[in-house]
């Protein structure tokens, strides 16, 4: 579920940037950049934080939990 979500931030914020390129105003357009900033910082936020579950060692090998 997560990669969907992820998918979707970055979907979103793709377009979120897209239109503020294309709009003329310039409050609009300072505030979708922005937006988009924001969905796509998110979506990277989800991805990693479903990343933490698992510890690895400085070596690259994940510690086992017995």
């Amino acid at each position: 579920m997560t990669v969907k979500q992820t998918g979707l931030f970055h979907l979103a914020a793709t377009a979120a940037v897209g239109v503020g390129i294309l709009v003329s105003d310039q409050l609009l357009t300072a505030g979708l950049l922005i937006l988009g900033l924001l969905l796509f910082v998110a979506g990277i936020v989800i991805a990693r934080r479903d990343d933490g579950d698992d510890v690895d060692t400085p070596d690259g090998t994940e510690l086992v939990d017995d």
